[in-house]
């Protein structure tokens, strides 16, 4: 299902069908008013339906339509990461910070006093946090994140994790004079870091097309913002330029990245939605 949300509180679901001119109809499934207004977040629930955060409040919906429960926890969501039977996610409110984790109908419980960026994989919670990586298993009776590699303080809302299809994870780490590539193993060991330059004025988010990991550089010039994408070999430990665009009037906040039909969307906050199939441009590069 398709879910859109509203500042009043409106939240609307639809059943997108694609039809033989591959345009996509909305059939609206059903609608709920929430009574409370400001700018929603929504995420996905496990088995289904959907969770809106509109300001500290979450309210929990089923895929169809029932209010499943509604609680204040007073921070914003502003990163998460979903699993078959759990959605994980970060807040951080002043000094406050926590991961959450919400499993099928019910509501969330704290299970780590550490916020950042989340990843899933090798069975394990992976936290990039602006003092390092921290990973936990959810699994466990009581979980503990456990700091498995420290790094200078600094910007996780400029950084990405990501996990790899080998195992392990990668992560784009931004303090105040650097920014670094670090690719971690299953096991929670440094395999590799490179130095990217840069610094607080560049935004990084990281994609995997056909397990192919790629690297979006958005960065704020003077009197314009660009936006650069370059595919990552780990095992040559290189990066490869494939593309960068920009714009003169630059909105760094509506600027984005998906994947569709194994290419990647670009989206240029104040400039152009650039589609790019990276498989074919990896091969062309010089």
């Amino acid at each position: 299902s398709l879910y859109t949300a509203g500042r009043l509180g409106q939240i609307n679901a639809f059943s997108p069908v694609e039809n033989s001119e591959t345009d996509v109809n909305l059939t609206p499934l059903w609608s709920l008013d929430l009574a409370q207004n400001g700018t929603p977040l929504l995420l996905p629930l496990p088995g289904g339906g959907v969770m809106a955060a509109v300001r500290t409040t979450l309210f929990a919906m089923s895929a169809d339509g029932k209010l499943l429960w509604q609680e204040d926890i007073g921070a914003r969501p502003f990163s998460y990461t979903l699993t078959a039977d759990a959605l994980f996610f970060a807040t951080a409110s002043g000094a406050d910070e926590a991961v959450w984790q919400v499993r099928d109908g019910e509501r969330p419980l704290q299970i780590a006093d550490v916020s950042g960026k989340l990843a899933f994989a090798d069975e394990q919670l992976w936290i990039y946090s602006a003092r390092g990586v921290y990973r936990l298993n959810p699994a466990t009776e009581s979980p503990s994140a456990e700091q498995i590699y420290a790094l200078p303080m600094g910007f996780p809302q400029q950084g990405d994790i990501m996990p790899l299809p080998a195992g392990g994870v990668l992560v784009i780490h931004t303090d105040l004079f650097d920014s670094r590539l670090l690719a971690f193993a299953p096991d929670g060991t440094l395999r590799q870091q490179r130095s990217l330059g840069g610094g607080p004025s560049a935004g990084h988010y990281l994609q995997m097309v056909n397990d192919q990991p790629y690297l979006i550089t958005n960065t704020s010039l003077q009197n314009a913002g660009e936006l650069t994408l370059f595919a990552i070999d780990l095992d040559a430990a290189t990066l490869t330029h494939i593309f960068t665009g920009g714009s003169r009037m630059p909105i760094t906040t509506d600027s984005w990245t998906a994947v569709f039909n194994n290419r990647l969307l670009l989206n240029i906050g104040g400039g152009h939605l650039a589609q790019i199939d990276v498989e074919t441009a990896v091969q062309n590069s010089p």
